[in-house]
């Protein structure tokens, strides 16, 4: 009997802590509103992204609960800062139109997700 509990228990654990499956990212863009030393629209390679002078990954997503939303580890290497490591939230929610719209969010950027041009 203990162990048939603990077996419910892990699997009860797992299916809440789960990381939820990689995404992949190709053919969408983070939308940078003007250009600067980047094009307008960034685009993602799978789970990657590159920037002025650095590249990132996104990795380990987790869903976030009552949201529709996903948190992820944002590993970047970059020419003169070395590797930083932080979190960014990729979040959906419905336009005005009824569609999915989706944000790119990190300590100081929001940014929309569209399809690249």
């Amino acid at each position: 009997m203990r162990y048939a509990l603990l077996a419910m228990l892990t699997v009860f654990a797992l299916a809440l802590g789960a990381p939820a499956s990689a995404q992949n990212f190709s053919g969408w863009c983070v939308d940078n509103g003007s250009t600067g030393c980047m094009a307008r629209f960034i685009p993602f390679y799978g789970n990657s992204i590159s920037w002025c002078e650095e590249h990132c990954t996104l990795t380990n997503p987790v869903s976030v609960n009552r949201m529709e939303a996903k948190l992820y580890d944002y590993t970047c290497k970059s020419d003169h800062s070395g590797t930083v490591i932080s979190r960014v939230l990729i979040h959906t929610k419905k336009g005005w139109d009824g569609k999915d719209e989706y944000f790119f969010i990190t300590n100081d950027r929001i940014s929309p997700i569209v399809r690249c041009p």
